[in-house]
């Protein structure tokens, strides 16, 4: 069992290499074939989270965070970085971004960031619920 974060954006190039297919160019995801074989393996930070909607303003479109075994990454569109040592701050109060120390780490995570961001949906876009995507008919 794979004991490292892994992203779902992972998934479908870690099918086609479980299945000896090669990966399509255009998936941005890690295999994690060889963490399923050797739980010891190496395997780099790969959990991407993102908001790519302007439903809450602006400002909340395309926001990234990377994270690894020990730590999360946050890069904000507008350039403005955050980074936390689970270990260390499990609760992420102390920012290390501003410390010169953690440059080369926070460097290493920003190599993951997705290289193309996509447009933010536009306010007038509401969410549904669950329910409201898949009602139920007896309800």
């Amino acid at each position: 069992m794979c004991q490292r974060p892994v992203g779902l954006i992972d998934l479908f190039p870690t099918i086609s290499d479980y299945l000896g297919l090669p990966p399509l160019a255009q998936w941005e995801g890690i295999s994690f074939v060889l963490q399923l074989r050797d739980v010891t393996a190496p395997h780099p930070p790969v959990i991407v989270t993102m908001n790519l909607t302007d439903h809450y303003g602006p400002t909340w479109a395309n926001n990234h965070a990377i994270v690894s075994d020990r730590y999360r990454y946050i890069r904000y569109r507008d350039g403005a970085e955050e980074f936390y040592n689970f270990e260390a701050d499990p609760r992420e109060w102390q920012n290390l971004a501003g410390n010169p120390e953690y440059r080369s780490l926070m460097d290493e995570h920003a190599k993951y960031l997705p290289k193309v961001n996509a447009p933010g949906l536009p306010k007038d876009v509401k969410a549904k619920s669950p329910k409201q995507q898949n009602p139920r008919q007896d309800d």
